[in-house]
């Protein structure tokens, strides 16, 4: 499952979206936690959805 928002004003919201994913069952792909790899190769948008056409929900 992958999230999306801002990081700094919602720390905490996106660290207990975390577990609730997990709970649920599922891999959150959250930045933070370096789900998401970048390069100098393309934009910094098309790494992220190229993160997200490979999730579930």
């Amino acid at each position: 499952m992958f999230a999306s928002s801002t990081f700094y004003d919602l720390r905490q919201v996106r660290s207990d979206l975390d577990r609730f994913i997990k709970d649920l069952g599922y891999e959150p792909v959250l930045n933070e936690f370096g789900k998401i790899s970048y390069g100098k190769d393309e934009k910094l948008e098309e790494y992220c959805y190229k993160k997200i056409s490979n999730v579930e929900i």
